[in-house]
């Protein structure tokens, strides 16, 4: 992709944004109580205090909740709301939970704490989407500052938050009022902004904004989507594992860790969480800096989750992301560095075990290639007996030897026919081959004929063959065409016995190997013995480097979290 496509695809990625975030935050004001609630007075916000009103009877909305009154259902609230040409937007929006008590009472919670800011409102005062998306940084806001941030939209907005009235169900008929009014209630919608889509528009802002940040993407990320060329591996590790793996994870994981983008999809509960373990968990074991980000903050609890599982005591990884998350990390993390730890001595036999797993895994696998192998070759011999059986009758197939033997004799007389049989498909056709036959059986038919006759004569009694009909038909027939039929026949024959011969071996071959239940019960004792020694080695990796220079790694996260509360102004300020 070229840089200039890029910012092609930025701007056009920024429109789709923009265009669902408007229509996730404007709604029809005839869907009251379908698509969105109206409530009361929303200042309850200010105070922190939770709020309940009525269960609106009828209303299509509390439909789509759990009828289970313990149930709690997490929505957007928004306050104060703008009513404009028949539709409804809310100025700020957060999220809260919504429970349905038994006396029809719903009750509303503040789930998470940061007010966003709907700067589609300000876009229709005259503000360009850059100014508006500028407002946005400085009024969102944690919902203790929320009256802050109020007064100064409202200065912006060129109306009082004290003044404005608070509506009633009979006075939202009058949407339709060509002059915009505000409204102190609040409203209750599904979906709204999330901060994933919040920060990505951000993010390419800035980037359409200040071209230097696209001419300078050499050694971040979003170089692999200009690069044409893997990336050189650097992870030594690349086949740890730990937690259990398939063989379709252990291929995403592969290609993560060697090419420059790699993009792995499935359904739920196919194991992409499994997968991103891995590759943190394998990251950190090569030393590696790990960025995981997701818009959805339960997948990013679940791989956090098993991380921390897994790393028990010596857990470095930062659960960042809202105000919550961050305090959680740094009093956690601090503490951890605060804390005088001696990092017990990695075992000795840690590697030496590990090296075993690996043997013995390979060893199994081997195994099971080959008993594969041999199913797949026993597959094919199946198929091929059956299209051999259903070429004799039951009648004929009673008399094929089948003691399921082949000894020197059977391969000399299966050599001897098939090089009668070629001599014979030579006479029936014109070709230059065996042409001094061609003479021979010109001079001597009857010879010839005779010695093809007694051969296969002899061969059909040696076999306790019924010969009759094929002696019939020679009589018959007495062409080289009649003999090469026969021929053909008899090989079909002598082609049927040796698959049985195969296909005995093959039998007594699988015997010979362990059981699949055996092989899997000893392949997950390995594998499991393998993960524990990979995260073994992972927590003496982290917790030695961090050991070795605990106080200077202590400043630097006291500097990094002290950044974080309160960011720099400048550029300079956010790299150091």
């Amino acid at each position: 992709m070229q840089k200039s496509d890029f910012k092609k695809l930025l701007s056009f990625y920024l429109d789709c944004l923009e265009d669902e975030d408007l229509r996730g935050l404007n709604f029809n004001g005839s869907q009251i109580n379908r698509t969105f609630i109206l409530g009361n007075s929303g200042s309850f916000l200010l105070t922190g205090r939770e709020a309940q009103f009525p269960l609106i009877e009828g209303s299509y909305f509390w439909k789509r909740t759990s009828e289970d009154t313990d149930q709690s259902e997490r929505l957007f609230l928004g306050y104060p709301i703008l009513l404009n040409g028949g539709s409804v937007s809310p100025l700020f929006f957060l999220e809260v939970t919504a429970k349905l008590s038994e006396r029809n009472l719903v009750t509303l919670n503040i789930a998470d704490s940061t007010c966003y800011l709907n700067h589609h409102i300000f876009g229709t005062e005259s503000y360009d989407i850059g100014d508006s998306l500028q407002m946005q940084d400085e009024l969102e806001c944690e919902v203790s500052a929320l009256k802050t941030s109020l007064t100064k939209a409202a200065e912006k907005l060129d109306f009082k938050i004290e003044s404005i009235p608070e509506l009633t169900h009979a006075d939202f008929a009058d949407t339709n009022a060509d002059e915009p009014k505000w409204a102190a209630n609040f409203i209750l919608f599904r979906g709204g902004r999330s901060a994933f889509n919040a920060m990505l528009r951000r993010d390419i802002t800035s980037f359409l904004k200040y071209p230097k940040y696209i001419d300078n993407i050499e050694g971040t990320a979003l170089e692999a989507l200009f690069a044409n060329t893997s990336s050189k591996n650097e992870i030594h590790h690349s086949k740890s594992i730990f937690t259990v793996l398939n063989s379709d994870q252990k291929n995403a994981i592969d290609k993560a860790l060697s090419q420059r983008l790699t993009v792995i999809t499935g359904p739920p509960g196919t194991g992409k969480s499994q997968v991103v373990t891995n590759l943190l968990a394998t990251c950190a074991l090569n030393k590696k800096s790990v960025l995981f980000a997701s818009k959805n903050n339960k997948a990013v609890d679940v791989v956090y989750e098993k991380l921390q599982k897994m790393l028990d005591k010596e857990n470095w990884v930062l659960r960042l992301g809202n105000a919550k998350k961050i305090t959680e990390s740094r009093d956690r993390v601090m503490a951890q560095l605060g804390e005088t730890q001696k990092i017990a001595p990695q075992p000795p036999d840690l590697n030496e075990g590990l090296m075993d797993c690996d043997q013995r895994l390979a060893e199994i696998s081997k195994t099971i290639s080959k008993i594969e192998k041999q199913q797949e070759l026993l597959f094919g011999l199946e198929k091929k007996i059956g299209v051999l059986e259903e070429f004799f009758s039951s009648v004929s197939l009673s008399s094929i030897i089948t003691d399921e033997k082949w000894d020197q004799v059977d391969q000399e007389t299966k050599s001897e026919a098939d090089r009668l049989h070629q001599q014979l498909l030579s006479l029936t056709r014109k070709q230059s081959k065996h042409f001094w036959l061609k003479i021979y059986s010109f001079f001597f038919d009857k010879e010839l004929k005779r010695k093809y006759f007694q051969f296969i004569e002899y061969k059909y009694i040696a076999y306790q063959l019924d010969f009759r009909d094929v002696y019939s038909f020679l009589n018959k027939d007495g062409t080289y065409f009649g003999f090469c039929e026969a021929y053909g026949n008899f090989l079909k024959v002598l082609n049927l016995k040796y698959s049985y011969f195969e296909r005995n071996q093959i039998e007594k071959s699988l015997e010979s190997y362990p059981s699949a239940i055996e092989l899997k019960a000893q392949e997950d004792t390995q594998t499991k013995l393998q993960i524990e020694l990979y995260q073994q080695k992972l927590r003496y990796s982290w917790g030695s480097q961090i050991q070795s220079d605990r106080p200077r790694i202590y400043a630097r996260f006291r500097r990094y979290f002290k950044t974080v509360v309160t960011p720099p102004e400048n550029p300079v300020g956010w790299q150091k």
